[in-house]
């Protein structure tokens, strides 16, 4: 990644001069139970296309694409996710938008409880 604005914002610099990923929000979401629907749908749906890149594809310098938008769901609702899309801005925005789906039933199933919660972390095996 050589734009620096970016880097700075989204990255750490480790004392050898290399920079890593900063993952601090991701990890106290997930701390707190709440979960990514795209990753609940490339895991428990087959949709590997939740995951794909929402950022750094129009922008040289930045490090190329990366999945940096996402949402976050309960660990109720996000059972209720049926769908999620990323859609192509190329033009409009430097970030892809992404769209996700619920299940109105299941979600009225989650908000009632009526569904046992997922554990935290459950579903962060994948890149981010």
């Amino acid at each position: 990644m050589t734009d620096i604005v970016h880097r700075r914002h989204r990255a750490i610099k480790q004392p050898d001069g290399t920079w890593t990923s900063c993952t601090a929000v991701d990890e106290i979401m997930l701390d707190c139970g709440m979960h990514d629907p795209a990753r609940w749908a490339a895991h428990h749906l087959g949709q590997t296309t939740a995951l794909a890149a929402t950022a750094e594809h129009a922008a040289v310098g930045q490090g190329g694409p990366r999945r940096i938008d996402r949402g976050y769901l309960d660990a109720w609702s996000v059972q209720a996710v049926e769908n999620v899309r990323v859609l192509d801005t190329t033009g409009l925005s430097d970030h892809h938008a992404f769209i996700v789906d619920l299940s109105r039933r299941k979600l009225i199933e989650a908000l009632h409880r009526r569904t046992s919660a997922i554990a935290p972390w459950s579903l962060s095996s994948d890149e981010s």
